[in-house]
């Protein structure tokens, strides 16, 4: 990695499925938008920054003449409070013909302001700048390509082993979102009306959640002991943990628990997780997925 970049690939084997993403990386770069934070990580000339394009493109004569062309907006910015406190490390003074695009871009940095965080990328295809697979496959869909050029499909069975169709692998009725998969599909409203028949008023909750998000943010704090509380809080995220392994276990393994095993990995979950702490902490993830073991050989 260069400056959070992945490095070009130079070697002659043994690395093609990366080089193939690599080709990709210009129209992937070409959808980012960088928010200035500390700046040492933006690369001043050809990262888009500042202004609706990269600066390598905006002033191309100061560019040119610029002793550090790979030099980030961190290492570019000398200390001091005036606007034109930039150090361009121009190898050579500029001609009064040229003096005019440095004041245009001298001008444009007068309202640059450095954060205290790290930089960040907004993804510009995405409403929300959040990356998105399907944004990113809507834009190469665009892409001009040469006319004798072969189309291949993509070779998912080497990653996954199946082709994952968008339709809900549980009922099959509707295209597999978040929210549907966690809390609206059949599968999901018989998991949480089963795990909680003592509040029945919580099942309310569910239904009438239009996402994940909206849902924990609803959900009522735990009574009780205090132990009950700790389970009670930790119960939507482990209906959706368990809810998630067994959507893959559907769809990879073609394989399918009942209500009653989906309930007790969920209650083994909530335990395990108190005892051992989340899934991914290494003792707490062998048990789960010995816990999913046994609930399949039940069956």
């Amino acid at each position: 990695m260069v400056g959070g970049r992945a490095r070009a690939v130079k070697q002659p084997y043994g690395v093609s499925l990366w080089k193939g993403i690599m080709n990709l990386f210009s129209v992937f770069i070409s959808c980012l938008r960088c928010n200035l934070g500390k700046g040492k990580c933006i690369r001043f000339w050809f990262d888009e920054w500042v202004g609706d394009k990269s600066l390598c493109l905006l002033f191309p004569t100061i560019f040119s003449v610029s002793n550090n062309k790979q030099g980030t907006v961190h290492s570019m910015k000398q200390q001091g409070t005036s606007a034109a406190d930039w150090d361009f490390s121009l190898r050579r003074p500029l001609y009064d013909w040229e003096q005019s695009q440095l004041t245009d871009m001298l001008v444009l940095l007068a309202n640059v302001s450095f954060g205290t965080t790290d930089d960040s990328w907004r993804w510009k295809d995405n409403r929300s700048g959040v990356f998105s697979v399907s944004s990113f496959y809507d834009k190469l869909s665009c892409i001009e390509r040469p006319a004798n050029e072969i189309m291949r499909p993509f070779p998912y069975f080497l990653v996954w082993g199946t082709h994952v169709v968008p339709l809900c692998s549980s009922c099959g009725l509707l295209n597999e979102t978040i929210s549907h998969l966690f809390l609206h599909c059949l599968l999901a409203l018989q998991v949480w009306s089963e795990l909680l028949k003592p509040r029945q008023k919580c099942y309310a909750l569910v239904l009438t959640a239009d996402s994940v998000e909206e849902l924990l943010i609803v959900w009522p704090k735990g009574k009780g002991l205090q132990l009950g509380k700790k389970v009670w809080d930790l119960l939507p995220y482990a209906i959706m943990w368990v809810l998630w392994r067994v959507r893959n276990e559907k769809i990879f393994r073609n394989k399918m628990s009942s209500i009653e095993m989906i309930s007790m990995e969920v209650k083994a979950t909530c335990w395990l997780t108190l005892l051992l702490g989340p899934p991914g902490a290494g003792k707490s993830t062998l048990l789960l997925a010995l816990v999913g073991k046994l609930a399949n050989d039940v069956q």
